[in-house]
């Protein structure tokens, strides 16, 4: 009965912890980017040294570093929202043809 009442108590709070909001203060820097008409390219350097296009054609983006390190960019393309998270330490990308 306990272990009813303990798995009906979790199940009951779980949505309580995921609607909670993000903590404002993890927020470090935010930006936003307005492309050129031929529109954006996110070039990304992998910890070996190659580099990589990881996304073309973004119309506009917007740029989040969280204090943790972690670096989220938030694209705008034609037909598609395109979130791309990049953990800290793995790897550094760039927006390039920025207007």
């Amino acid at each position: 009965m306990n272990k009813l009442l303990l798995l009906g108590i979790v199940f009951a709070c779980s949505p309580l912890a995921i609607a909670k909001s993000t903590n404002p203060s993890a927020l470090e820097l935010a930006n936003k980017y307005q492309c050129r008409t031929e529109g954006c390219t996110l070039v990304c350097k992998a910890p070996n040294g190659d580099a990589y296009v990881r996304e073309r054609k973004i119309d506009q983006a917007r740029f989040v570093a969280l204090s943790s390190g972690t670096v989220i960019y938030r694209l705008k393309k034609f037909a598609e929202d395109v979130e791309v998270v990049i953990p800290p330490g793995t790897e550094t990308c760039q927006l390039q043809n920025i207007r």
